[in-house]
């Protein structure tokens, strides 16, 4: 045992062994010594945690093979940039400002020459020909004068497409071929100062126009199916021409949108 091994080392250096052994040598350094010191191990160190993963890129929101255009009026530029991908970038005409808007940023039209001109192109040429739908946001300035109308979004100059009306209503218009006009106008006061969001569509093969305001159905007007659409030649869809306040977030659907789209 360890008590029956005792060494003992002398003033002169001799180790005297149990078995009566004398052995002479030198004290050891100080060096040695802390050689002899067996240091606790040290902790091994957690490993560290694996940093967090990349959040999933959010899968792009699947665009309406019928949205011909949309024009999301949040520039202050000179061209009105379609969102839709189809490459219907409109011209800014007279600059009319940057305004907040209903989503986003909008354009403030002055209801005497300032407009968007949507360009020429077979998509929006003929759109009105079969089922389509118009759709903006609108925030009147003013009324139009007596037994006048702002143009938000048509072609002119019957007009086809959607109007504020005089009495502070809204309106849309569809031609035929024969030059009949089928207005689905509404009836509702809708005061100046703040924004509605207003759609047109016409339905050609069941025969209707329809107008909705701030997503409500406020008048529906019938016409003979498959009746052929007035042939407007060369003639461009305008945004906000006449119009005296601010449009946003201007859309045009080669179909007839349901009711709850």
């Amino acid at each position: 045992s360890f008590e029956k091994t005792l060494i003992a080392l002398t003033d002169g250096g001799q180790i005297i062994l149990p078995t009566g052994e004398v052995f002479i040598a030198h004290p050891p350094s100080d060096a040695e010594i802390k050689t002899w010191i067996r240091k606790p191990e040290e902790p091994e160190e957690p490993p560290a945690p694996p940093p967090p993963a990349a959040p999933e890129p959010s899968a792009p929101e699947p665009r309406d093979p019928s949205l011909v255009g949309h024009w999301k009026l949040d520039e202050s530029a000179r061209t009105a940039f379609a969102a839709s991908g189809n490459d219907n970038t409109g011209v800014v005409v007279n600059d009319p400002p940057s305004v907040p808007g209903k989503v986003g940023g909008a354009l403030a039209f002055n209801g005497v020459d300032r407009c968007i001109e949507l360009p020429k192109s077979p998509m929006l040429d003929g759109v009105q020909n079969g089922g389509y739908t118009l759709a903006c946001w609108f925030k009147p300035r003013s009324a139009p004068p007596a037994n006048g109308a702002y143009s938000l979004l048509a072609k002119s100059p019957l007009p086809e497409g959607l109007t504020y009306r005089s009495d502070r209503t809204f309106a849309m218009d569809h031609w035929l071929a024969d030059k009949a006009s089928v207005r689905a106008a509404g009836s509702n006061d809708h005061a100046p100062d703040a924004f509605y969001h207003v759609a047109g569509v016409v339905n050609r093969a069941e025969g209707t126009v329809r107008l909705y305001v701030d997503g409500k159905l406020e008048a529906a007007v019938p016409f003979t199916p498959g009746t052929s659409a007035y042939a407007f030649g060369a003639e461009s869809w305008k945004i906000g021409l006449t119009a005296d306040g601010a449009v946003d977030d201007v859309r045009i659907y080669s179909r007839a949108l349901s009711a709850s789209e």
